[in-house]
């Protein structure tokens, strides 16, 4: 089973410092092992017990179930149903969230892994939507959660942007300010990758200045963003 997010698994990498006010998010064993996009931000996930969460692209991974148990008001947006292999503990919408952002209502937080990085392109088989709707996406995020609210991205990131894929992007230093970050205000970097994005298995944390210079287009880094609407 995996380990719990705030004693064994933190210990698997030394370089990351977290500093919570809240208690660590807890994993049932159910949920198998979880992919290093998810469980860096269940990591840094310090939002206090009852608060309201959005999350947005929350087809693979069982974050909305997860937080869930730990107590949070979550609901999931995605453009697909979903059916894992247990009862649905949270509130569930099918749909584009550019196109219904508007009608869900203010959160407390809002988070998103490996989940930007594809809208508006080829990911599910749909074709090219809007080459731009990343940056909708995220304006979209910024107006849903609440004023001093926290939100949590992740996206592939590397010196390159736009590899030859019509499937997802890679963001660069510029391209992740503009594109993602845009009027957040920044409050941590974690830049990091994995042999085959599973987790606990993470291989290295990378320094910022090293990932702006990383440009191997056969794998590629991770950042986890933590921000804040001002």
């Amino acid at each position: 089973p995996p380990p719990k997010m705030g004693g064994d698994l933190l210990s698997r990498w030394p370089h990351i410092k977290v500093e919570r006010k809240t208690p660590p998010i807890e994993v049932d064993p159910k949920y198998g092992s979880l992919d290093c996009d998810t469980a860096m931000m269940l990591a840094f996930f310090d939002e206090s017990p009852g608060s309201k969460i959005l999350e947005v692209g929350s087809q693979e991974e069982y974050s909305a179930w997860i937080l869930s148990d730990n107590g949070f008001d979550v609901t999931a947006v995605d453009l697909r149903e979903y059916q894992p292999p247990f009862l649905c503990n949270h509130k569930r919408i099918v749909g584009d969230f550019v196109e219904q952002w508007g009608k869900l209502g203010i959160f407390d937080a809002i988070f998103s892994t490996s989940a930007i990085e594809h809208f508006g392109l080829n990911t599910y088989s749909e074709g090219i939507k809007d080459l731009g709707y990343d940056k909708k996406a995220m304006r979209a995020i910024a107006e849903t959660v609440k004023p001093g609210g926290k939100v949590y991205i992740t996206v592939p990131y590397g010196a390159n942007f736009f590899v030859s894929d019509p499937h997802w992007r890679i963001y660069n230093k510029e391209t992740l300010q503009d594109r993602i970050i845009q009027n957040l205000k920044v409050e941590k970097k974690v830049f990091f990758k994995s042999a085959d994005c599973s987790c606990p298995d993470v291989d290295n944390i990378v320094e910022e200045k090293d990932a702006d210079l990383y440009a191997d287009e056969s794998h590629h880094l991770t950042v986890l963003l933590i921000t804040r609407r001002i």
